[in-house]
């Protein structure tokens, strides 16, 4: 096609050429793509002497040839979407027809956002399961200042207390590691709140004095404060708080699905094809889920 014959012609002339190497011009685009890459093209001992460009070419080549399933499983995540054209005039297998149909979801950028997406909600799903890093004192740890927001403030100090007196029948090396993140999580608050104060300070040297009942609302709605006042009504008061519990919950996920939490390596999970949802799964739940008011789009993640 005419991506072919313009890729081939703009490729060949940067080429490096070896006697006697005569292949199709578009072979050489894909292959001189992936030498251009940092994908380790062969294993090699240390003492080895790096692989020259033209060895690099036959071995891609040759893989190529023998195992066409092989090379596009290795290689076929760096091509470019029109270098698939291809493999279409390739004698087709089911195995073939599959990986094509697969790369191009991979290689298309919505197909791929919406792929990272439901890699990483497939991710929190079986984090969530195993209970560890969506604990509320791990997540708690990571945002002291949002868990403050959300839960903290509005906890009575018998319910700090209880809170708080969860090392009871841990071993003493684990009171020290948690008094060690106690301290961390405080003096974290501390900084946050510090960041917060800045944020109200700018916001009311703009604002002039008859705007401050709506300064006051807009500021709490900038810094994710909820606006709520619990009600005296014990009953009610349990509800409302169970609710506020539940949207620090939904916040932590959404930061986690957004990219935002800087402890995770988003690389490993978002190349993760085993977190590939097959045509056997529902996806109710993935779309419900992110179809929700407040839940991370792909739109969202596009800005990220």
């Amino acid at each position: 096609g005419v991506y072919r014959n313009m890729a081939a012609a703009e490729m060949q002339e940067n080429l490096p050429r070896s006697p006697g190497r005569e292949v199709d011009p578009f072979v050489e685009c894909i292959l001189s793509k992936i030498i251009h890459s940092d994908v380790t093209i062969k294993s090699q001992q240390k003492d080895e002497p790096d692989l020259t460009f033209d060895e690099k070419f036959a071995y891609l080549k040759e893989l190529l040839t023998d195992s066409t399933s092989t090379f596009l499983y290795r290689f076929g995540h760096i091509l470019d979407i029109g270098h698939l054209t291809y493999f279409d005039g390739l004698p087709q297998s089911y195995e073939l027809e599959l990986q094509l149909r697969d790369l191009r979801k991979h290689l298309d950028p919505k197909q791929r956002k919406i792929a990272t997406r439901n890699r990483r909600f497939v991710h929190m799903e079986k984090q969530l399961e195993k209970g560890t890093y969506f604990e509320e004192d791990a997540m708690r740890s990571r945002n002291p200042l949002l868990f403050e927001h959300y839960v903290g403030q509005y906890m009575t100090e018998e319910e700090r207390e209880q809170n708080d007196k969860k090392l009871s029948d841990v071993l003493w090396s684990a009171h020290i590691l948690r008094a060690i993140d106690k301290e961390e999580r405080r003096a974290q608050l501390e900084q946050q709140l510090e960041e917060e104060d800045c944020m109200l300070e700018e916001s009311d040297d703009s604002s002039s004095e008859s705007e401050d009942a709506e300064d006051e609302a807009s500021k709490r709605n900038i810094i994710g404060v909820p606006n709520i006042q619990i009600s005296d009504n014990p009953d009610t008061a349990a509800k409302e708080k169970k609710m506020l519990k539940k949207e620090f919950y939904q916040a932590m996920q959404q930061s986690f699905l957004s990219g935002d939490d800087k402890d995770i390596d988003y690389s490993y999970i978002d190349a993760d094809r085993e977190l590939d949802l097959s045509k056997t799964q529902e996806w109710d739940d993935v779309d419900a889920y992110f179809d929700e008011d407040g839940q991370t789009s792909v739109d969202q993640m596009d800005q990220q």
